[in-house]
């Protein structure tokens, strides 16, 4: 049975006091902030780089937002970033690292589906909380938020946009491989499949598989549950809302604009704040997370879903199916 994020911070509250316990004096003031770490984990060097250098930014924005709009709340927010390489031995070894470290009580990442299943059981056991971003059906563990549409979701959303189409359409989930294997696929792809749409899983969405596809990746299609912020206006995501993500983005970014992984970020860093705080207790802050709702298994209920083609070096929209 569905379940809103009110009553999950019960469970935080209960499952994860090792992690986010503050002592509590009767009748007395806190004098000075509390100041909290969020373990952000992603490539920062190597192949998949740039997905580090689009969350970080992201993830600070958040934490800056949460100081200026929250100061009564007397809880400070710190990122630290960890550096996992898309590898997933790395994405384990950095996991017990951030375990040992009393001061994290929460983790972001780690943003590839290889890197991501190497590291979650070391978060499970530990019991440290998680904010994640798989399509990987998970066992049942309390204290892991998963803000990805899972497969069955993608194959149902892409199966009803191809039949409103009249086309037929194959869709490529596995991103679980390299990406040079994953290229390495596409001409056997197109000759296996020529009267299909092609449609690749969120990993076709990187610079990197456009940059190692070359020309043979322009035309693509893939679906991913992130998507560029001005893709996402409609409801409380307000063209205003976009525009001054994107202001706020680029003043810690030195200008660089956002890539498609950036609002995902900024709401798992907020998720993971709002978490923290609930279960500190703490009520009356303001979150733009408030509306999202979880499942019993921790996966965001109706995750958006949202379709793109490579098209002049740039990823466009072609349709949000959910």
């Amino acid at each position: 049975m569905p379940v809103s994020r009110p009553p999950l911070k019960v469970v935080l509250a209960v499952g994860w006091i090792a992690a986010v316990a503050v002592a509590v004096c009767s009748g007395c003031i806190q004098a000075t902030p509390d100041v909290v770490k969020i373990g952000l984990v992603a490539p920062f060097e190597g192949r998949y780089r740039e997905i580090g250098y689009d969350v970080i930014p992201a993830a600070r924005l958040a934490v800056r937002e949460w100081a200026k709009q929250n100061p009564e709340a007397h809880l400070v927010f710190e990122i630290v970033a960890y550096d996992d390489g898309g590898d997933p031995q790395s994405a384990v070894e950095q996991a017990r690292r951030l375990v040992m470290d009393p001061q994290i009580s929460i983790v972001l990442g780690h943003w590839r589906e290889d890197t991501t299943a190497a590291a979650l059981p070391t978060y499970a056991e530990a019991g440290l909380p998680v904010v994640t971003f798989t399509m990987a059906e998970l066992a049942h563990q309390p204290g892991i938020l998963n803000l990805s549409p899972d497969k069955a979701d993608y194959r149902e959303a892409v199966e009803e946009w191809a039949a409103a189409q009249d086309i037929s359409a194959s869709l490529l989930l596995d991103c679980s491989a390299d990406l040079t294997e994953i290229v390495g696929q596409l001409n056997s792809i197109g000759e296996a499949d020529q009267d299909s749409l092609i449609v690749g899983g969120p990993c076709w969405g990187l610079g990197q598989f456009y940059a190692l596809a070359g020309g043979g990746a322009e035309g693509l299609h893939f679906v991913s549950g992130a998507a560029d912020a001005d893709d996402m206006i409609g409801g409380e995501w307000t063209a205003d809302r976009a525009a001054r993500f994107v202001e706020g983005y680029q003043e810690r970014s030195l200008g660089a604009p956002p890539g498609i992984l950036a609002v995902q970020a900024y709401q798992g860093t907020w998720l993971a704040m709002a978490e923290i705080a609930d279960a500190r207790g703490i009520e009356g802050f303001d979150s733009p997370v408030d509306e999202l709702a979880f499942g019993e298994d921790g996966r965001l209920m109706n995750a958006p879903i949202y379709l793109y083609i490579w098209k002049d070096g740039g990823r466009e929209l072609v349709a949000r199916l959910r």
